[in-house]
Order: C-alpha cells, then sequence, then structure tokens
C-alpha cells in the first residue's frame, strides 16, 4: 500500500543529496580534462548545470588547462582537496615563473569558484556549493594522470601512482 511510501523531509533532502552526488561525480568526469560533460543530467536529479555562464567558464577552465598540463606534470602544480589547484613549492621556483604560475593558478581557482557557486545558484542551492567542491575534487584526483599531485584534507601532498 500507499502508507510505507511516505518519506519524512529530511529523507526527502538525503535523496536529493546522494542523487545530486552520484549525478556530479558522473558530470565532473569531462570538465577539467575535456570541457562541459557530455552526459545529459538524469531527469530525477533536477539539476541544472548548463547555462551560458557555466558554459563560459568551463571553456575557460579548458583554454587555461592547456597552459598548465605542463606545471601538473612537472609537479608544480597540484589538486586539492577542495576542488581548486595549489602550487606544491612555491619557494623552489625563480620568482618570475613563481609570479606567472601563481597568477594562471589564481585565474583558475577563480573559475573554479564561480563554477561551484553558479551550479548551486542555478539550481537554487547555494548551500550545495562545499559539497560540489569535494565532488569535483576528488572526480578530477581520480582522473588526474600518474605521477600528478593532490593535497589531502590535512595539507600533505601525495604523488598519484
Amino acid at each position: 500500500g500507499a502508507r510505507g511510501c511516505r518519506k519524512t523531509s529530511r529523507q526527502v533532502a538525503m535523496m536529493k543529496r546522494n542523487i545530486l552526488c552520484r549525478f556530479l561525480l558522473l558530470a565532473a568526469t569531462g570538465w577539467l580534462l575535456a570541457g562541459p560533460p557530455a552526459v545529459a543530467a538524469p531527469v530525477e536529479t533536477e539539476l541544472t548545470i548548463k547555462s551560458a555562464s557555466i558554459d563560459a567558464i568551463a571553456k575557460s577552465l579548458s583554454l587555461r588547462y592547456s597552459l598548465l598540463t605542463e606545471h601538473f606534470e612537472s609537479g608544480q602544480i597540484g589538486f586539492t582537496h577542495d576542488g581548486l589547484i595549489a602550487l606544491r613549492e612555491p619557494g623552489a621556483l625563480p620568482q618570475a615563473m613563481r609570479a606567472a604560475l601563481e597568477l594562471l593558478v589564481s585565474e583558475d581557482n577563480k573559475d573554479r569558484g564561480t563554477m561551484y557557486r553558479e551550479i548551486a545558484r542555478i539550481n537554487g542551492r547555494p548551500d550545495w556549493e562545499s559539497n560540489l567542491r569535494g565532488v569535483f575534487a576528488q572526480r578530477w584526483i581520480s582522473r588526474a594522470p600518474h605521477g600528478w599531485y593532490y593535497r589531502e584534507s590535512g595539507g600533505r601532498w601525495v604523488r598519484k601512482p
């Protein structure tokens, strides 16, 4: 019967959060390495990740990625646990190179933060921003090639095996 089918508002919220996380793991697959995801949002998620502003951010990230690749490969930069990128050992770089790389990283992180906020905003859920950061970070780290670095939440840098 219909008696056991009723869900509390907390259960519904948890279901939506779980659906969001599963979908974002799929969607994040393409964002950094290949631009906006080719996977369409499942109807049941009601999650919007397509908008003119998100498309512009994805394009900017994609273009900048080609400039950052050599720095990921050399270990000068890595992913962070909160969906950003960071310089690993800024003091080890010549000042001019460090300044140029800091600018690229800063621009990239600005776009990443804007993307997370925009996805949360267009879905009417600004409280999702933190979860979006974590989900995207996990996915990008998992898809990073062997030898790239990521920083754990405790601050320790780890080279991906």
